[in-house]
């Protein structure tokens, strides 16, 4: 169980990180006018945020337990946590930019998302603490379900958009 936890995180971050990279002129311009930074910090930041989630994918396969890329995962979840609860109270209807540019304005949902995927992260590093190795078969069979899973969690906000009632 806690390889799949391992590698939803890491499906997580990568595609979080890779759709941020695709457009970061729009990632950065979000984090300007969402955030009080000038020009040069929020660059910085924007950089520096696409740079921790792309490095938590090799820190969540090094050691046993992967102790630095949960870690990690921890402090970048509660991070973009707090900032989605800054969004809600002074940027209402402003995207968060979790998953790169987007025109759908954060909510609960989000938040929502994150509290899971702190669970899981807690979650998974403690079942990795006590479990034995995963084997490299594991790991292959497990990817392809961990990365759909990863990706439901990212866009869960779009996904139950898809059941709201339209009016």
């Amino acid at each position: 169980m806690a390889i799949f936890g391992k590698l939803v995180l890491m499906a997580v971050f990568v595609l979080s990180a890779s759709m941020k990279i695709y457009d970061f002129s729009s990632f950065r311009a979000q984090i300007r006018t969402t955030t009080p930074l000038p020009a040069g910090p929020a660059k910085a930041l924007a950089v520096g945020i696409v740079s921790l989630e792309m490095g938590a994918f090799p820190l969540l396969l090094m050691g046993r337990p992967a102790w630095g890329g949960y870690a990690l995962c921890m402090a970048l979840l509660a991070g973009f946590t707090c900032y989605l609860v800054w969004l809600l109270v002074f940027h209402r209807g402003a995207s968060c930019g979790c998953a790169g540019s987007s025109t759908s304005p954060t909510s609960g949902v989000h938040v929502i998302r994150n509290v899971l995927l702190l669970s899981l992260t807690g979650a998974a590093w403690w079942l990795e603490a006590r479990s034995g190795t995963p084997t490299p078969l594991e790991y292959l069979v497990l990817a392809g379900p961990a990365a759909v899973a990863g990706a439901f969690l990212l866009y869960l906000d779009e996904v139950i958009s898809l059941f709201r009632e339209r009016t």
